[in-house]
């Protein structure tokens, strides 16, 4: 088992935590339905704004013509502003709200699609990252290995929790973007509305400020929200506090956990990737010893797809099948390489998370929710109805099967004779019977006390000094 310290050192465990075959198989499966969606909306978005030009394309049956256009579509409108924001933040509008800056020339596609591709990915993710962030969850806390179904059956039932988190921060943030921008529209009041603006200014500022705490929290939290759901079972309105508090309460120790974390994944991810390349690589040179030259075209058509206009131009039947067995298990291996990634993210967010919640609130790193511990809460025969304090009613018992102390409960199968007198009269007799023991020791005790009474006398008698 391993012994957690609850410090920067337990991240060295994110390695053995992420290779895991279920976490990568969840990370692959993800990875395929985001390419596909993000896939879908470029070509919508290209297709909406080019028109004829594009879609003209795949009535011809250029389908390598038609992925060049869409990627260089992408680079114009996303790679090259992005570019710009970086080095001039003052220029995000060109990236975010392109229509503010082309006028009547911008269709606005960009920016729906950019906005389509981000909703697609929390969709997607807010399945499989809580997920995998449940496996690791339990697995640093418990040591234990839970199933892939029941740590899909736990998404599933949180899924609510993991969409809405990181979406609350947008919305709340959006918010009072607008209420600035409303702030703005007052400048338009003739006369009045210049002055007032200036007046409201103030209130303009203020959400600016909390604008950017949003901002702030939101961008380097968002790694927190979805450990937090998996780790505490919790809202999404849970998750995003608990993620603000901890970057904000501890926010150099995070940036250092996130230095150590870069540097150790490099590393990490590296050898995953290096070792996939590898193996390829000496896979191919194996094959090539045996098969000679037949197999060269198509592994030159399988590295060089993109570079050639018909790539599978020359091939024969039976190599161009070959081709595409060799192409389907170079994918699949690469792409599991690339899943480890996202592994080793979902893993290092999670430790990252446990150790945040011990420094801040001194939570155990073996406190972990859990589906049963709910369930404990209904079992028993307590009686929910009662009012608080009252505890359940129990059955009266029948005076039958009281039984005067001293004697033999009777037995359950034994049939009364027709001697024996009706169970009225044994109970006066029992009655009777337990008065007169009653008064008994009544008497009993009167004798007792008038003994201990004598006795105590002459006690005090030889307990006098002689004269």
């Amino acid at each position: 088992m391993r012994e957690f310290k609850g410090d920067w050192r337990d991240l060295f465990f994110g390695f053995r935590i992420a290779l895991d075959l279920r976490k990568i198989f969840l990370s692959f499966i993800g990875l395929i339905f985001t390419a596909a969606g993000l896939a879908a909306i470029l070509f919508l978005g290209v297709g909406f704004e080019k028109g004829e030009d594009f879609t003209s394309l795949l009535s011809e049956g250029e389908f390598l013509d038609a992925t060049r256009t869409m990627s260089a579509w992408a680079s114009e409108h996303y790679v090259t502003p992005l570019k710009a924001v970086l080095l001039d933040p003052l220029s995000a509008h060109d990236f975010f709200l392109p229509t503010v800056k082309q006028g009547s020339e911008g269709t606005g596609w960009p920016f729906l699609v950019l906005l389509a591709s981000g909703l697609w990915s929390i969709f997607i993710w807010s399945k499989f990252g809580g997920a995998i962030t449940r496996i690791s969850a339990v697995e640093i806390a418990k040591d234990e290995r839970i199933t892939t179904n029941e740590a899909l059956l736990y998404a599933k039932k949180k899924y609510s929790s993991y969409f809405w988190a990181p979406l609350s921060v947008l919305v709340a943030f959006f918010f009072f973007y607008l209420l600035n921008a409303v702030v703005g529209l007052i400048v338009w009041i003739p006369y009045v509305g210049p002055p007032l603006a200036g007046l409201l200014s103030i209130l303009a500022f203020l959400g600016g400020f909390v604008m950017l705490l949003i901002a702030i929290g939101g961008l380097f939290g968002l790694p927190l929200m979805t450990p937090a759901v998996s780790a505490e079972g919790t809202d999404a309105f849970d998750a995003v506090s608990r993620a603000f508090s901890y970057v904000y309460s501890r926010p150099w120790q995070y940036a250092f956990y996130w230095a150590v974390s870069g540097v150790y994944g490099l590393f990490s991810v590296g050898f995953i990737w290096v070792f996939t390349f590898l193996m390829v690589k000496i896979t191919f040179l194996s094959i090539q010893l045996g098969a000679g030259g037949k197999l060269d075209p198509s592994i030159r058509t399988l590295f060089t797809f993109g570079d050639t206009r018909e790539p599978y131009a020359g091939l024969s039947v039976p190599n161009g099948i070959l081709t595409v067995i060799l192409a389907a298990i170079v994918i699949l291996l690469y792409g599991l390489g690339a899943s480890y990634l996202y592994s080793f993210l979902c893993s290092m967010r999670t430790l990252m998370y446990f150790i945040l919640r011990k420094s801040v609130d001194n939570t155990d790193m073996t406190e972990v929710y859990l589906e049963e511990d709910e369930e404990d809460l209904f079992d028993g025969d307590l009686d929910f109805d009662a009012e608080e304090g009252e505890k359940p009613e129990e059955k009266p018992s029948s005076p039958a099967e009281e039984t005067p102390e001293g004697e033999e409960p009777p037995s359950s199968g034994k049939t009364p004779s027709p001697d024996e007198p009706p169970a009225e009269e044994k109970e006066a007799e029992t009655t009777g019977s337990g008065d007169k023991e009653e008064e008994g020791g009544e008497d009993a005790d009167k004798k007792e006390g008038q003994a201990g009474g004598t006795s105590s006398g002459s006690d005090e008698e030889d307990n006098q000094p002689q004269g």
